[in-house]
């Protein structure tokens, strides 16, 4: 018998046990984040896709970009 496969948000459950743990650094634009602010920035963007696509649309999104932490934000709310 299969169990349910719930999906793993490392992000958000480091937010919630180490909040000002430090989480990604941008070095081209010499930011940080810790993993509550990362956790926002994705859950801000993850919301803004969800209100122009609509939850579970289907729709693919892609980026063309170089490596940083703004791709890594699209890669979470994704």
């Amino acid at each position: 018998m299969y169990s349910a496969v719930r999906p793993i948000d490392a992000v958000a459950y480091y937010a919630r046990v180490s909040p000002n743990a430090l989480a990604c650094v941008d070095l081209e634009i010499n930011r940080r984040w810790s993993y509550a602010a990362l956790n926002a920035e994705v859950d801000r963007l993850a919301s803004w896709i969800i209100g122009r696509l609509g939850p579970a649309s289907g729709e693919r999104v892609a980026s063309l970009a170089r490596n940083s932490a703004s791709l890594l934000i699209l890669h979470l709310a994704v």
